[in-house]
């Protein structure tokens, strides 16, 4: 099928139209939330398309590693585009998005240790005890400078996106093997 080569593609656009769409409209966490369902929704399509199309195109009774492999290819090609999309986004079109996100956290955590109040309700939360603040503001500041690193980000999402690509695959070769060919 012709369509079928080129649906990973089609994906990939479909995401990229919604970080456009979304890109200042939405809250960052909103944005991000609904790409990543959006992502895991397309996986999921992809992945049980894969499934049909190789149930329909050959083998009845293939192995499972055969019918994981056929189900796969589709699903890793996407998670592949996604994440050069990612690339994209983050060193072009949005290059300062990542850093505008680690600059408000950063202000966010500062203000929390130089608030008297928010500074006794976290170490009420955390269980009492002797806290120093400056200590706690460094290790928060380090945490947030190695979390929205542009190249730890777009790895982890990769890492996300190809677990997710593994599962789906894996749920859809089961699927084929134990339901639709009974």
């Amino acid at each position: 099928m012709t369509f079928w080569k080129w649906s990973p593609l089609v994906g990939a656009a479909l995401w990229g139209g919604w970080k456009l769409f979304s890109w200042g409209v939405f809250p960052w966490e909103t944005s991000a939330q609904v790409g990543a369902l959006l992502n895991l929704f397309i996986l999921m399509l992809l992945a049980l398309g894969g499934a049909w199309v190789a149930m329909k195109s050959g083998d009845d009774y293939p192995d499972f590693l055969t019918a994981f492999r056929a189900v796969a290819q589709t699903p890793f090609r996407f998670a592949l585009l996604v994440t050069a999309g990612l690339v994209v986004w983050y060193t072009t079109v949005a290059a300062d998005g990542l850093a505008a996100r680690r600059e408000h956290l950063r202000a966010e955590a500062t203000a929390m240790v130089e608030d008297d109040a928010a500074w006794s309700a976290f170490v009420e939360a955390q269980g009492g005890g002797n806290w120093d603040r400056e200590a706690a503001l460094e290790q928060q500041l380090d945490t947030i400078d190695t979390i929205f690193n542009p190249r730890l980000f777009i790895g982890l999402s990769l890492l996300g996106l190809v677990v997710a690509s593994l599962i789906c695959a894996a749920v859809a070769t089961v699927l084929w093997r134990s339901v639709w060919i009974r």
